[in-house]
């Protein structure tokens, strides 16, 4: 009784033993494949952070272009934006770049032109956590405002025409002003009226830092801070690398595009010869199988059939037949039958 107790250990032991060989060579898959989506995802994950780290760098450059002296100003607030109206650093400086250009261009004093763009954007701020949206969409709004686009705006509860501003510099006695003049004049028009129609909204940001919307724009705004962080240590190496191919790559494969151009006439007649050579038979070859496959289609259907046996039998009797043949030599011969004679 023990035998049959062995071969059924011995059998699911090499069992197992062919389960488990399975399983490592599928964890073995699975590794590779996680060791290949986590190659990628890296990848990724790097280029998001040096992009992040490449734009904060020429935002900074544009601050320091737009407020001259007054950029330190509009850097240190851009690194307190996220707790306080839901931007990131990088995104409060792009838009308050846009925002004080235009301001600046109406003429307003650049000491005036950064605390403002401070203040549109904390208003921004509390208009989007009134009515809805980002902060970024409704600053966006607001430069939108300044350029004489009123429609975008509306959204947040605010109408501002060219006849309210026009109403407004009359009521002023600035109806008369021409150039220059006229056109700060309408600057500080639409932002008295839109500071004004907008006043029910001021502070809302801040009173709802603990909904989900606030601390989910908060984080946002952070996430991205930290991926600028983590990129500047990266962008060196990169800015590097890049430098590099401008200086050796890109030239190299120009003098390649130089040699294919010099090299054109001998390309082609290179390509001719090969046509010229290789084509034909290439062309013969396929016209003759065309009209061997329309013959065989022509056949009648009974002689395609004992065509198909035939080769069939073509390519099996041969087998059969060196098959018999060595079993035939396997074979032990058949006795001998005594002789009929006998002996003298």
């Amino acid at each position: 009784m023990a035998k049959p107790i062995a071969i059924a250990i011995l059998a699911n032991g090499r069992r197992a033993s062919r389960e488990f060989e399975t399983l490592g060579s599928k964890a073995a898959k699975w590794g590779k494949r996680v060791a290949a989506a986590g190659a990628v995802a890296a990848v990724a994950l790097a280029k998001t952070v040096v992009s992040a780290a490449s734009d904060a760098q020429q935002s900074i450059g544009a601050t320091e272009q737009i407020y001259g002296k007054y950029a330190d100003t509009v850097i240190k607030r851009s690194n307190q934006a996220a707790n306080a109206i839901g931007l990131s650093a990088n995104e409060y400086r792009e838009l308050s770049n846009v925002t004080g250009a235009m301001l600046k261009s109406s003429g307003m004093p650049l000491a005036k032109v950064a605390d403002l763009t401070d203040k549109l954007n904390r208003r921004a701020a509390d208009m989007a956590a009134t009515f809805g949206g980002t902060t970024r969409e409704a600053v966006e709004a607001v430069s939108s405002l300044l350029r004489g686009e009123a429609d975008p705006i509306e959204r947040y509860g605010v109408s501002i025409k060219q006849s309210d501003v026009n109403a407004r510099l009359a009521a002023k006695g600035l109806d008369k002003l021409e150039g220059s003049a006229k056109k700060t004049a309408e600057q500080q028009a639409r932002l008295d009226l839109l500071f004004g129609q907008s006043k029910d909204s001021a502070g809302q940001f801040a009173r709802e830092s603990n909904t989900l919307a606030g601390q989910q724009q908060r984080l946002a705004a952070k996430i991205e801070n930290t991926k600028a962080k983590v990129g500047a240590v990266l962008l060196p190496a990169v800015t590097k690398l890049v430098g590099y191919a401008n200086k050796h790559l890109v030239p190299a494969l120009e003098d390649g595009a130089k040699w294919l151009e010099r090299n054109s006439d001998e390309i082609a007649a290179f390509g001719k010869g090969i046509g010229r050579h290789a084509l034909p038979p290439l062309k013969t070859l396929g016209e003759l199988a065309g009209k061997t496959a329309k013959w065989l289609a022509e056949l009648p259907a009974p002689v395609k059939e004992v065509g198909v046996q035939a080769g069939i039998a073509a390519l099996i009797l041969p087998r059969l037949t060196a098959a018999a043949a060595a079993a035939g030599e396997r074979s032990p011969s058949p006795p001998r039958r005594p002789s009929s004679s006998t002996p003298s």
